[in-house]
C-alpha cells in the first residue's frame, strides 16, 4: 500500500471510528461509569498520559491481557538478558497485565495501549520511536499499523495464531481482511494449522514461519507459593481441592451444583473478569453455602478469588482443575498453566482458543473432556474417587508442558534477524 493509499484508509477508518462511537456513546459511558477495567489508563490509552521515551531505537512488544504478557515474559527476559543495552517499552490493553507487569517486569517502561485513533496512535508513535513493534499473538489495529507503516517501522507477530471462527469472520471482508494482514512484515505462529488459515486470508507463505507456542516456554517457578486454600477451607486430611480457572457465567452455576456429589471436596471459584466477584459471592449464599474470598483470609466453604495474579499458586495446590471458558461458548484459557504443575485437568467441549494443547493433552491422557456440561457432575465424582486416575493425567499433563518447550529460541532468533535486517537497510 503506498502512501496516499494510506492516508485514505487512515482517513476512512478514523470516520468509521468517530461515526461509531457517536452510535454507541451511551452504552460507552455506561460501561466506563460501571467497569472497572474499562477506565483503567484512561488518560494512557487516549495519548494524553504519554510514555517514558525508552524504546527509541529498540523494542516495543505489546500483550493483550494478563496470559499473554505471562506468555511473553521469558521472552522478554531473555532480550533484557541478552542485550542489555537495547531500549524495551512494553505496552498493555488490561489493567490485569498492567499490574503484573508493573511487578514482574518493574524496570521496563510500560504502559496502556493507545486508542486505534489516528491523532493518538501518531502522538504516542512519536514519542516511543522503536526500531521493532513485537505484537504477541495477533492484535492487529489498522490505524497503528498504518501509523507505524508510515514511520517505516517493521511490525512482526510472534506466537501467532487464528481460531477456526476468526478465520470465518474475516473470510466474510476479506479483501478488506488481505490488506489488514498485509500492514505486518513477518508472522511466527504457533503451527501449521494458523499458517494455512492465515494463508488462506491472503497472507503469502514467504511471511509466515511456523516456530511454536510459547506458553509452552512459560516456567514452571518453584518459589511459587502454595495458596492457603485447605486452610481457608478447612478441609481436613484426605479432601481434595478443586480449582475452577478463569470461569464465565454459568459454569461457577454449574460447579456449585455438582459440589454435593464431589465428596466433601473444597471448591475455589476464580473468575475470569474480577468485578464479577459480586455476582459469584451472591451464587454461592445462594446455593447455600458461606463464600470466601482470598483478599479477607476468611473461612468458608466455597472460596471465590478475588486478587490478581493468584492462579499459579491455586493450580500449585489444586488436586483437580477444571478450566473455566470450556462449559460455555466461550473457546477456553491456557490449559498449560496448570499441566505445569503435574495437576489432573477437566475441560468442557469449548476449546477453539487452545485446541492444538487440548488434543495434545488428550493424546497424552493428561486431561478428561467432557461433551456436555450435564456430564461434568459425574466426571469430576468419578475423578474425585479414583487417586490412581488423578496421579495419571496430572503425569500425562506434566509431559505434555515439559516436552512441548523450546519456542522461545526460534523467536529470540525471528526477533534478531528481523533488527539486523533493519540495521543493515538504515546502515
Amino acid at each position: 500500500m503506498g502512501a496516499a493509499g494510506r492516508l485514505a484508509a487512515r482517513a476512512a477508518i478514523n470516520c468509521a471510528l468517530a461515526g461509531g462511537a457517536c452510535v454507541l456513546s451511551p452504552y460507552l459511558l455506561w460501561r466506563f461509569a460501571t467497569v472497572r477495567r474499562w477506565r483503567a489508563g484512561f488518560a494512557s490509552r487516549l495519548g494524553l498520559s504519554l510514555p517514558p521515551p525508552g524504546a527509541a531505537g529498540g523494542l516495543w512488544i505489546h500483550t493483550v491481557s494478563a496470559g499473554e504478557l505471562l506468555t511473553a515474559e521469558p521472552l522478554i527476559r531473555r532480550i533484557a538478558a541478552e542485550s542489555p543495552d537495547l531500549p524495551l517499552a512494553l505496552s498493555v490493553t488490561t489493567e490485569a497485565a498492567h499490574l503484573i507487569a508493573s511487578e514482574r517486569l518493574a524496570s521496563i517502561p510500560r504502559f496502556f495501549w493507545p486508542l486505534d485513533f489516528s491523532p493518538v496512535v501518531d502522538r504516542v508513535l512519536a514519542r516511543v520511536r522503536p526500531q521493532l513493534i513485537v505484537l504477541v499473538e495477533l492484535e492487529l489495529w489498522p490505524n497503528f499499523l498504518l501509523g507505524a507503516a508510515r514511520r517505516g517501522i517493521p511490525r512482526i507477530v510472534i506466537n501467532g495464531r487464528i481460531t477456526a471462527r476468526s478465520e470465518r469472520r474475516f473470510g466474510r471482508v476479506r479483501p478488506l481482511a488481505r490488506r489488514l494482514f498485509g500492514l505486518v512484515d513477518r508472522y511466527g505462529v504457533q503451527n501449521e494449522e494458523y499458517a494455512a488459515r492465515l494463508e488462506r486470508l491472503g497472507v503469502p507463505r514467504e511471511k509466515l514461519a511456523v516456530l511454536g507456542n510459547l506458553k509452552f516456554d512459560v516456567p514452571r517457578r518453584e518459589d511459587t507459593p502454595v495458596a492457603p486454600v485447605r486452610a481457608q477451607l478447612s478441609l481436613p486430611p484426605g479432601r481434595l481441592v478443586i480449582v475452577a480457572g478463569c470461569t464465565h457465567p454459568g459454569e461457577e452455576d454449574l460447579l456449585l451444583r455438582a459440589l454435593p456429589e464431589l465428596r466433601g471436596a473444597g471448591l475455589v471459584l476464580a473468575p475470569r473478569h474480577l468485578e464479577r466477584v459480586p455476582e459469584v459471592l451472591a451464587l454461592v449464599r445462594k446455593s447455600g453455602r458461606t463464600p470466601c474470598t482470598l483478599g479477607a483470609g476468611d473461612a468458608g466453604d466455597v472460596l471465590v478469588v478475588d486478587q490478581f495474579g493468584k492462579l499459579d499458586s491455586l493450580y500449585r495446590a489444586a488436586d483437580l482443575v477444571v478450566m473455566g471458558g470450556t462449559f460455555v461458548p466461550r473457546g477456553g484459557h491456557n490449559m498449560l498453566e496448570p499441566a505445569r504443575w503435574g495437576a489432573p485437568i477437566v475441560f468442557g467441549p469449548s476449546i477453539d482458543n487452545f485446541r492444538d494443547i487440548a488434543i495434545g493433552l488428550l493424546d497424552r491422557r493428561g486431561a478428561v473432556m467432557v461433551r456436555t456440561p450435564d456430564e461434568a457432575p459425574a466426571a469430576l465424582a468419578a475423578l474425585c474417587d479414583s487417586p490412581e486416575r488423578r496421579a495419571a493425567l496430572g503425569a500425562g499433563a506434566y509431559a505434555v508442558w515439559s516436552e512441548g518447550r523450546g519456542a522461545i529460541d526460534r523467536y529470540l532468533r525471528l526477533i534478531n534477524d528481523m533488527r539486523r535486517k533493519e540495521t543493515s537497510c538504515n546502515g
